[in-house]
């Protein structure tokens, strides 16, 4: 063989070799979506940070990109993966968005059922999640979902606002890793005890204080005077909820410290569709007189009700 034919055949090997490098990258990203649809399709997946958007961009550690608002996760939290595609850099998902609302046995999903006209969250949205690295395994793209997506029910509780843990802690089970029917049911009602009296122990979540903080909490009762309200906003109607003509009572309990300052208010009895966050910002923003005791103001629990009606 002589150098001419020689440089010809390394050459030939070379571009072969090169066109091979995208069809076996090709082949491994199909079955890296096979999988991951295989695990995810149907499931209905809580993102970390819910967010309305129709098309939300978050990096490989989860973080959104560019400006966004976070929202109530039972608006906005909620999406029902439809489709899952593996490209060089990113990995791209389609979804419904579900939302919640009470149940007799707890939160639950469920789809909106007024669609005309428009809905005022639309319901599908496309997520992407940008990565450097080439994806090999579907453990490595499921830990890249994990940084988005809260997949099980300790990640979830961790993402929610601090109001809403002690409940969610004791009233509700999520777990993408069963069956369809098996993801969302009711938490043991004895966890609840254990739920609160963990939470008033450790480390406060944000907008939490701990009794060390907060000192002696007085319950209303004799000698005890309770709170007085002064001025109480109306509490708005999220979209959803009017759209949905969707009605209920957000029952909340909280501490009224000795300064009249509402603290430490947690979801008793939820509503849904956006209106417990309504709720609690009513009170936190209301003016209240402090609880009396001995003709001193101390702190005081109470449970408070929330009447969301459309008139």
């Amino acid at each position: 063989m002589n150098r001419l034919s020689l440089l010809l055949v390394i050459l030939c090997a070379v571009i072969l070799c090169a066109l091979a490098v995208p069809q076996m990258a090709s082949a491994s990203d199909h079955d890296l979506e096979d999988a991951l649809n295989h695990q995810f399709k149907d499931k209905i997946l809580l993102l970390r940070h819910p967010m309305g958007d129709e098309s939300l961009h978050f990096d490989a550690q989860g973080k959104a990109l560019g400006q966004r608002l976070e929202g109530a996760w039972t608006l906005y939290g909620a999406v029902q993966i439809q489709k899952i595609e593996v490209g060089r850099n990113k990995l791209r998902l389609q979804g419904m968005r579900l939302f919640v609302r009470k149940a007799p046995r707890g939160p639950v999903p469920f789809e909106f059922e007024r669609f005309s006209p428009l809905p005022p969250i639309r319901p599908f949205v496309k997520i992407e999640i940008s990565f450097d690295q080439p994806l090999v395994s579907a453990e490595q793209a499921t830990a890249l979902l994990g940084n988005v997506f809260a997949l099980n029910k300790e990640d979830f509780l961790d993402s929610v606002p601090g109001f809403w843990r002690e409940y969610l802690a004791a009233n509700f089970n999520y777990d993408p890793g069963q069956s369809k029917e098996m993801e969302f049911t009711p938490g043991e009602t004895g966890n609840r005890n254990s739920a609160r009296s963990q939470s008033r122990t450790s480390q406060p979540a944000a907008g939490q204080e701990n009794q060390a903080t907060l000192g002696r909490i007085y319950g209303v009762g004799p000698g005890v005077e309770s709170p007085k309200t002064r001025f109480s906003p109306e509490p708005d109607f999220t979209e959803a909820a009017r759209r949905e003509k969707y009605q209920g009572f957000l029952v909340l309990r909280l501490v009224v410290d000795q300064t009249g300052a509402v603290r430490n208010v947690q979801v008793v009895r939820p509503v849904g569709l956006g209106l417990d966050e309504s709720g609690v910002a009513k009170m936190r923003t209301g003016t209240v007189d402090p609880g009396m005791h001995d003709g001193q103001p101390v702190p005081v629990e109470m449970n408070v009700e929330v009447s969301f009606r459309l008139y």
